[in-house]
Order: structure tokens, then sequence, then C-alpha cells
């Protein structure tokens, strides 16, 4: 079964993904965090990082990337913003795996 991600489509989860990661910080647990743990390559994240919210071209690509990863895909996003110690941002995705969007599209 596959799964287009129309949940973490959703404007506000989007827009609060990308307000919380889209900002450098200090210890570095950003986007740039994000797609190192996703095991995304140098020259893509570069890329990424001239976009204007780098946040929503990462999802963008992670999206296409994971096309019919469904609900592991998503729970793996969550394991790397623990990793990283954005346990507000793996707050936000576990909204989305918890979502009837989510049960409803057979996962």
């Amino acid at each position: 079964v596959s799964c287009s991600f129309e949940p973490l489509r959703r404007t506000t989860v989007r827009q609060e993904m990308c307000v919380l990661l889209d900002v450098d910080r200090p210890m570095g647990n950003d986007w740039r965090a994000v797609a190192e743990k996703l095991g995304i390559d140098t020259a893509t994240i570069i890329w990424i990082g001239r976009s204007k919210s780098p946040t929503s071209k990462l999802l963008d690509f992670w999206e296409t990337q994971n096309v019919s990863g469904g609900i592991a895909a998503l729970q793996r996003l969550c394991d790397v913003c623990e990793e990283i110690e954005r346990l507000d941002v793996k707050e936000l995705v576990e909204t989305v795996i918890l979502s009837d969007g989510i049960r409803d599209s057979g996962f």
C-alpha cells in the first residue's frame, strides 16, 4: 500500500515544522541535521539550503524519496527528530502519524 504523505502536507503541520527548523540553531539541530540524519548527500543539502524555506524543500525531497514508505517513513522522521533533540518537531510528526488521515489510508 502506498502513501502520498498528504497528511504531512497539511498546511499547519508543514508551516510549523518550517518555522521550527528553518531557523539556524547554535547546537546545529535545524533542517541540516535532519537532512544529514536522513542520509541526504552534501550536494543536495547545499541545493536545499538555497531555498526560501529549506525545511519545506527538504520535506518535498524526502517525500519523493519515500513515496511508498507510509508509517515507517514517518516513524523514521520522528526518530531523527529525537536523535537531534528536537522533540518539538517530533511531536508535530507524531500528530500526523496518529491522525485519522493515516489510519484512513490503510495504515
